[in-house]
């Protein structure tokens, strides 16, 4: 399990969670925000995920795929990813 794995565990966002962020997320990751304060994320929690996924960013792939993310999405994630590297 990697660092961001851990972490998302620690916060309780179980699989169905972290696909309704990433659908968010996948057409803008902006207006991922609202959906990180209904699930009770602080900001700086969610920098401490950025820095990890940035430094890190096929732990972070691998660990959506494992969450069940379909394809495109996570076609549509990286896409976002390499924006922001």
């Amino acid at each position: 399990m990697n660092e961001v794995q851990n972490l998302l565990q620690e916060l309780n966002l179980d699989a169905t969670k972290i696909q309704e962020l990433a659908g968010a997320v996948q057409g803008n990751p902006f207006a991922a925000l609202s959906k990180i304060q209904e699930l009770g994320i602080s900001m700086e929690t969610v920098q401490k995920i950025m820095k990890m996924v940035m430094a890190n960013p096929s732990a972070f792939i691998e660990m959506a795929q494992q969450a069940g993310i379909p394809d495109e999405t996570l076609s549509s994630m990286k896409d976002q990813m390499k924006r922001f590297t």
